[in-house]
This record gives structure tokens, C-alpha cells and sequence, in this order.
């Protein structure tokens, strides 16, 4: 018999399998993340240009040095120390002296929140105290000047201690930058100048010394030294530094007398609260009391030496 075809097994048949999941349609791109906005000065462009039109190159100048130095959007109070002795005459005729405040006040108006620069004058003694505002500074610093009468000799220690007093008394939280301008050093390399800024350096202050006249003279030695007080052996912070603007009053305002210095705002700008009152007291006029007359016969005393007269001003600088 014929043997029987086998029969084919069917395929298998592949159970259904859950039904896909459709891809969401694609949505509208994300937004990106807003950009941080550039920290802003302490008084605003519309305001300086309402204000003081002419400051706006000054005070933009001032801005951009700012933000290269990474202080953009820092607070701190400026003052501006002016020197008056006699041989300072020419800077205050040609304008240099006016141009200086000038810059001064294009830097306040990044720093300060009201745009305001205490002013101190100083010769032989103090000699006068006042304010410059964006509203009220064109041609103030020749008409302060001249109604100050004579020109003295230049004693720094007086103008220091009135940027501290005025300083203490203002109830101030925010550091201080003080644009400290002369044209040479005090009658003789004497102590208290080098005690008062080593007291200053207590407080949250900078002095940043701006020089006028021959690089060379021997009264920038002076600032120069002032400049390198040794810390801690002296004062407890490095608060002072020195910048030459020119040899010629034409020069250094050309140049620019603040050029150079801004680098120096980091060790002062922090952020604070506001100050209280910025308004600068007129100090008492200071007198050097008269010598009473020698009994006769009776030799004079001999000073002592000016090296042992800076070593004991000195020490007591740092038992300070």
C-alpha cells in the first residue's frame, strides 16, 4: 500500500502584542533663561545726563573702569582732599584742580548713591569744608579756592583727621575712598602724618594719594613711603597708595589725574547700608599756640632728634 503523505503543521500564528504608544507631537522650544542684568551704578545715566550733561563722558569713563576691575554695581562713599599751598597756584588757575573734582564726581555717581563729594581743603591748617553735587559743581572748586584767602604751607595730618571725624560723625556703614591730591610733602618728614593715616587704617577707608609736579622731587619720596607703611608692623591694612598725574598742570589734566587709580576702589567697595548724614561740619580753625617768652639766662632745651622723634611716634602707632 502506498504510505500516506504527511500533513503539514500550520505556521504558528504570533500573538497580538499591546498596542504602541504614539510619540507626543513635538512642543514649542523652551525659553531661554533670562540673562543676569549688569549690576547698575549708584546714580543713574538719565539722571547724570538731566543733571550734569557735561560729566556724561566722565562719569561713562569712570563706569568702564569699574566693570574692567569686576566693580560694577559696588558702593562706597568718595571724598576729595585738595592741597593749598602756595605752590598749588597754578594748577587751581588753569583748571586742573576743577577737572580733577570733575572726575571725582563722574566716579561718585557710579560708587555713591546720591552723587555727592565731601571736599576738604587744607594748607597750614584746614581750610575749609564743602560739598559738590551733580547740580552745582561748574566752576565751584575756583570759587571755593578764592574765598579762602592765603595759601599756607602743607600739613596733611589736618586734612586726614577731618575725613575721619567727618567720617565717624556721619554714622557712615559703607566704606570711604578718599582721592588725597598734593604737590608735595609737609614742612618736614615729621610723625603725625604717618600716625593719623596709621589710625585711619582702623577703619574701612582708603587714601588713595594723587601727586602733581616733577616725578622726581623729593617731596613724592615722602608719599612714596607713606605708600609702603609695612603691614602689620605699622598699620594694620595697606589703606594708601600713590599715583604721579603729571609734571605740568597741563599734563596731568590731560592725562587724566584719576587714571590708574580705580584698581585701588576693590580694597574699600562693599556693599552696605546707607549712610545717615553726609554733610560736612565746618571745623574750628586750628591755632599753633604761642610759645611763652624764656626766662633770661635759662638756656634753651635742646628737641630732640627727628629720627628719635619718628621712632617714638612710631611705637606708639603700633600699641595702637
Amino acid at each position: 500500500m502506498p504510505k500516506p503523505k504527511p500533513v503539514p503543521e500550520p505556521e504558528p500564528v504570533p500573538e497580538p502584542g499591546p498596542d504602541p504608544v504614539p510619540e507626543p507631537a513635538p512642543g514649542p522650544d523652551p525659553e531661554p533663561a533670562p540673562a543676569m542684568a549688569a549690576p547698575a551704578p549708584a546714580v543713574s545715566l538719565e539722571k547724570v545726563q538731566g543733571s550734569a550733561p557735561a560729566l556724561v563722558s566722565l562719569y561713562k569713563s569712570a563706569g568702564a573702569s569699574l566693570a574692567k576691575q569686576g566693580l560694577a554695581g559696588q558702593r562706597a562713599a568718595v571724598y576729595l582732599v585738595l592741597d593749598r599751598s602756595g605752590s598749588m597756584r597754578p594748577y587751581y588757575k588753569d583748571g586742573t584742580v576743577q577737572h580733577l573734582a570733575e572726575q571725582a564726581l563722574g566716579l561718585a555717581a557710579n560708587l555713591d548713591d546720591d552723587g555727592v563729594v565731601p571736599v576738604v581743603f587744607f594748607s597750614t591748617d584746614v581750610d575749609g569744608t564743602a560739598e559738590l553735587g551733580l547740580d552745582a559743581y561748574e566752576g565751584r572748586i575756583q570759587e571755593l579756592h578764592e574765598s579762602y584767602g592765603h595759601m599756607g604751607r602743607t600739613n596733611y595730618h589736618w586734612a586726614i583727621n577731618a575725613v575721619v571725624d567727618h567720617y565717624k560723625n556721619s554714622g557712615a556703614t559703607d566704606p570711604a575712598f578718599v582721592i588725597f591730591q598734593t604737590d608735595g610733602a609737609p614742612p618736614t618728614a615729621s610723625p603725625p602724618p604717618k600716625k593719623a593715616l596709621c589710625e585711619a587704617a582702623k577703619l574701612p577707608i582708603f587714601w588713595q594719594f594723587v601727586g602733581f609736579g616733577d616725578p622726581e622731587g623729593k617731596g613724592f619720596d615722602f608719599l612714596r613711603k607713606l605708600d609702603e607703611l609695612p603691614v602689620p608692623d605699622k598699620r594694620v591694612v595697606d589703606n594708601a597708595g600713590f599715583f604721579h598725574a603729571g609734571k605740568r598742570a597741563a599734563a596731568a589734566r590731560r592725562r587724566g589725574a584719576l587714571q590708574g587709580t580705580h584698581g585701588r576702589v576693590p580694597r574699600v567697595a562693599r556693599r552696605g547700608p546707607r549712610r545717615r548724614d553726609r554733610r560736612l561740619a565746618q571745623p574750628p580753625r586750628r591755632t599753633t599756640p604761642k610759645r611763652p617768652p624764656r626766662c633770661p639766662g635759662r638756656p634753651l632745651r635742646r628737641p630732640p632728634s627727628p629720627a628719635c622723634t619718628e621712632l617714638a611716634q612710631a611705637s606708639r602707632c603700633n600699641s595702637a
